[in-house]
């Protein structure tokens, strides 16, 4: 039996599943925990160095 034999024949089933499948697919979207603005620190580090002979080293 090939599966798209089945499916041409009974295409109110895979209609209901196709829609099943996709309203199932919404919801777990919409329940999914997200954050709108994630806490993330940027790591900085500043390095301040004088170069003897340089015009612009104190």
């Amino acid at each position: 039996m090939i599966i798209s034999d089945s499916a041409v024949r009974k295409s109110t089933t895979v209609l209901v599943l196709a829609l099943l499948l996709i309203i199932f697919g919404v919801y777990c979207y919409m329940v999914l925990p997200r954050e709108s603005a994630p806490d993330i620190t940027i790591p900085n580090v500043f390095i301040s160095t004088s170069y003897r002979g340089c015009p612009l080293g104190h």
